[in-house]
C-alpha cells in the first residue's frame, strides 16, 4: 500500500491526522511503548513543529514524517515494512 492510501484510511478520509492517530497507525505495524512514543513526539516536533495546531499533520508532512522514521528504522519500522512488501 502507498502512503496516500494509509493516510486516507487512518484519517477516515480527513485532510489531517492527529498525533494520536499516527501513534495508533504505527502500533498496527510495530509495538510502541512510552519511550518510543516520546521519541516519536520528538521526531514529530522536528518535522511538523511544536505549536498547538501542529499536533495534526497533513499529507505532505505525513510523508516527510514517515520518510524520516523509515530512514532511521524507528522501532524497526523499516525492517518490518520491508518484510511485508510483496
Amino acid at each position: 500500500r502507498d502512503f496516500r492510501e494509509i493516510f486516507v484510511e487512518a484519517g477516515d478520509g480527513a485532510d489531517l491526522l492527529s498525533f494520536d492517530a499516527v501513534v495508533q497507525l504505527l502500533r498496527r505495524i510495530t509495538p510502541l511503548g512510552d519511550i518510543l512514543v516520546r521519541q516519536l513526539r520528538q521526531v514529530w516536533m522536528r518535522v511538523v513543529g511544536s505549536s498547538e495546531e501542529a499536533w495534526s499533520v497533513d499529507f505532505p508532512d505525513f510523508v516527510t514524517l514517515m520518510k524520516r522514521l523509515l530512514d532511521v528504522d524507528f522501532a524497526g519500522l523499516g525492517t518490518r515494512m520491508a518484510r511485508q512488501a510483496p
